[in-house]
């Protein structure tokens, strides 16, 4: 045999090997997230529906499950929609093991106990939406060091507590951010200020205290910004800043003002805070109910 026959054997044999490589890899990621998929399904109590039970099964693809939708490329997992399917239970950390996922959405539900950290691993995640359910603990204190491409968080309507964690000015895609109606305390961290394209910031209905950071004039994209039914308050001596607006109210405890740029308040759609803010213009906005 020639040597150029040779070659032929070998290239032959390393693509053949390369195939079964890829292959082996192709089912090993499936099996992550039908595993993932499976724990999920291990932890809720109640599906009166039947969706679930029904649904998923070891008999058909998990791309083919109600709520399941995957990349035709990669078969992998990239949204998860279980909205308003009445299921009782908690989130496994599992659900972190979902490395392709792109959106997450269990709203609507009765999901309870604590957001799984791991749900803040996946770097692929932009759309992650948990609002109407009793979701506990607090959020972790690093939760935008890996989701950079996050646009989306709503979390409103659970039973959340700790702190705002200044770590998500790291989350530089945000878009929206919705915290309204929990039990969160402490202070409104400055770092916000670095969220250039949030366009809705909503954490009424909270347990905030502490002054309304100046920087929040720094987010040029805001349009919506909703900080009512706090105890948050304003320094005094900004009252008299050329720069800023605001018109606290000195009869109530909780005084709310917004030291909002021109250039920024110029964007803004609507402001809830329960007072009314002025421009040095005399120019009045109207305080609308908050979006949540």
């Amino acid at each position: 045999m020639d040597t150029s026959f040779h070659l032929y054997l070998l290239i032959t044999l390393l693509l053949f090997l390369q195939c079964l490589v890829d292959y082996s890899s192709a089912n090993s990621n499936i099996n992550t997230d039908r595993s993932s998929l499976i724990a999920l399904k291990s932890r809720i109590s109640l599906d009166p529906q039947d969706i679930l039970t029904k649904s998923w099964n070891n008999e058909s693809s998990i791309c083919s499950w109600i709520g399941v939708t995957c990349d035709s490329r990669h078969q992998r997992v990239t949204q998860l929609n279980l909205t308003s399917m009445d299921l009782v239970g908690t989130i496994p950390p599992e659900i972190g093991n979902l490395s392709f996922l792109v959106s997450l959405d269990l709203s609507g539900n009765s999901f309870y106990g604590p957001i799984p950290p791991s749900i803040f691993n996946m770097s692929f995640l932009e759309y992650l939406q948990l609002r109407y359910n009793s979701l506990s603990g607090s959020l972790p204190l690093d939760m935008c060091t890996h989701i950079h491409r996050l646009k989306f968080l709503h979390i409103s309507y659970n039973e959340l507590y700790g702190e705002i964690p200044s770590s998500l000015e790291h989350c530089s895609q945000l878009e929206f951010f919705s915290l309204y109606n929990n039990s969160i305390s402490g202070f409104l961290p400055k770092e916000i200020g670095n969220l250039r394209k949030l366009q809705f910031f909503i954490v009424g209905v909270n347990k905030l205290t502490g002054y309304i950071p100046k920087e929040i004039g720094n987010m040029a994209m805001i349009e919506w910004l909703g900080l009512s039914n706090n105890n948050l308050s304003a320094k005094s001596r900004r009252m008299s800043s050329p720069h800023a607006y605001g018109q606290p109210d000195e009869g109530k405890k909780t005084r709310i003002w917004a030291p909002l740029k021109v250039k920024t308040l110029s964007n803004i759609l609507h402001v809830h805070t329960k007072n009314r803010l002025k421009t040095t213009t005399h120019q009045t906005i109207s305080l609308p109910k908050c979006c949540v």
